[in-house]
């Protein structure tokens, strides 16, 4: 028996038909081979096999799309290669509380899966989907958990059906300061362009103003003045949401209607919030009055005299600019401002102010007469705190008259040597044309005016410079003396001429065709 043993050894050794050895796959997979031929006609197989379970794959390629919320389908790539060891895949996908099988289908290198085949429901009113993705080999298997932001995702249909009715938008502006803004209006026809712009005035009148607002103890407490028109007032806006070092709003912002009986509006918060308000009429809606600054309990005024100055001092009237801090003007209740003779001591006018008032005007003053204008300030608890300063009213006409008969020689002057000149026109609207020029400084009353009105057209575009044709008529009309009209030119006097358009009549202007061109000439001797 040894005997036959060692035989068959020494034939194995000697008969070795080949060795083959596979190359390392993946870095993790080795395959060797070993083919042994006897003599004897019997063949054996070595097969020697190393690997490990299947990784998870990077949630970053797990892609999905809800088209327009009604079915959501996704992809993910699949492991290639010869040597997978049956890897498979099986995707879960989380439903109230329990996760459902969802069928995948092989594409090529990857899986899909599609809500339409009803493998498992789409929950649509989730923000988050969560996913858990299996995959499994001979070796082992894994499981890895995959959420995907819904929002993130939708993809909204093409726009269809769409009629276009008669509706009436508001528009909001916030922190807005200036006296009037422009609105611009657009419209589109097929084959036209028209726009217009419409001057909307801010109604300081319709505004509330913020008074305080308080943090106490993460309670904030915000409060505000009611606007001067309480008129057909309906109630409040209080806007708030989180304040941050970088951000004035974060987060969700959140609105809260009130009663126009409220000015005051209190909830707890963990975080520092920022508010805004604004007062509300059948109407109109004022822009949101935002907060300058946050109090607390312990801030006071104690020590701290209200800050003002002067501007605008004339023979017989003077302005204060109120300049208190944010802090202070949170917890002052109430401005007084007196107005003291200097000389005898008896008291000239005394009025109250909110404390949101920045300018004060005082008049009926008597010139070159020096006043001492104290400001008081009282905070809830009635404490007075005040500041005093002097002021002397200028005197009367003393300085400008030199500087006015300089100025009026040199015009007069110019107005001799030139022989035509030309004055700026101010039209009031286009259909009712009047042309304002100076003319009594200038002398010239009795001198005709030559009026030129051009129309010109726009092409159908209704943009560029090329212009399709112009219209001109020129008249001579006498002068139309107005006093009232000095102020709003700067210049004493004014004429005002009314212009009668003939042909340029409204029912043969076309509106967004063109424009009028003004130019009234004045010229001696015409």
């Amino acid at each position: 028996m040894l005997f036959l043993v060692l035989l068959a050894s020494a034939i194995a050794k000697d008969y070795v038909d080949g060795v083959s050895s596979s190359s390392n796959v993946g870095g993790n997979l080795v395959i060797s081979t070993k083919t042994i031929d006897l003599k004897s006609n019997i063949r054996t197989y070595t097969v020697v096999t190393l690997g490990e379970p299947p990784s998870m794959i990077d949630p970053a390629q797990f892609k999905c799309i809800s088209e327009n919320l009604n079915y959501l389908h996704c992809h993910f790539p699949a492991r290639t290669g010869h040597c997978q060891f049956g890897t498979s895949y099986s995707l879960l996908l989380m439903n109230s509380d329990t996760f459902e099988s969802c069928k995948l289908v092989k594409v090529n290198d990857s899986f899909s899966f599609d809500s339409r085949d009803q493998s498992c429901q789409y929950p649509v009113d989730e923000e988050v989907i969560e996913f858990r993705l299996r995959i499994s080999n001979q070796f082992g298997s894994v499981t890895q958990k995959i959420a995907v932001n819904h929002y993130d995702v939708v993809r909204p249909a093409a726009p269809y059906s769409i009629v276009v009715e008669n509706q009436q938008k508001q528009a909001e502006f916030h922190n807005m300061k200036l006296e009037e803004f422009n609105i611009k209006l657009e419209r589109s026809i097929p084959g036209k362009n028209l726009e217009g712009f419409q001057v909307q005035p801010i109604m300081a009148s319709h505004q509330p103003r913020f008074k305080k607002l308080l943090n106490n103890n993460k309670s904030f407490e915000v409060s505000w003045f009611p606007p001067e028109n309480q008129n057909d007032l309906q109630g409040y806006t209080v806007m708030y949401c989180h304040l941050t070092a970088t951000s004035v709003c974060e987060e969700s912002v959140v609105f809260q209607k009130l009663p126009p009986t409220d000015t005051f509006f209190n909830i707890y918060s963990e975080k520092t919030l920022n508010f805004a308000v604004s007062a509300e009429y059948p109407t109109y809606t004022s822009s949101l009055v935002w907060q300058q600054c946050i109090v607390s309990p312990s801030t006071n005024t104690h020590n701290k005299s209200p800050k003002f100055h002067f501007f605008d001092v004339s023979s017989n009237s003077l302005k204060l600019r109120l300049e208190p801090s944010c802090e202070d003007r949170s917890l002052y209740e109430l401005l007084q401002v007196h107005v003291i003779d200097s000389t005898s001591g008896n008291p000239v006018t005394s009025r109250t102010y909110p404390p949101h008032e920045t300018v004060v005007e005082i008049v009926d003053l008597a010139p070159d007469t020096s006043y001492e204008v104290l400001l008081v300030a009282y905070n809830s608890s009635n404490v007075p705190h005040e500041a005093r300063r002097r002021v002397v009213t200028a005197k009367t006409g003393s300085d400008d008259r030199p500087t006015i008969f300089i100025v009026t020689g040199v015009v007069l002057l110019i107005a001799m040597i030139s022989s035509a000149y030309r004055v700026t026109v101010r039209i009031r609207a286009i259909m009712n044309i009047e042309v304002e020029f100076p003319f009594g400084l200038l002398g010239i009353d009795e001198e005709p005016v030559r009026v030129c009105v051009e129309r010109k057209s726009l092409p159908s575009d209704g943009v560029g410079e090329n212009y399709v044709g112009k219209e001109q008529k020129q008249t001579y009309l006498e002068v139309v003396q107005e006093e009232e009209m000095g102020d709003d030119l700067g210049c004493g006097q004014c004429g005002v001429t009314p212009l009668n358009l003939g042909e340029f009549e409204e029912n043969s202007w076309q509106q967004n065709t063109g424009y009028l061109s003004v130019d009234v000439i004045m010229k001696r001797g015409i």
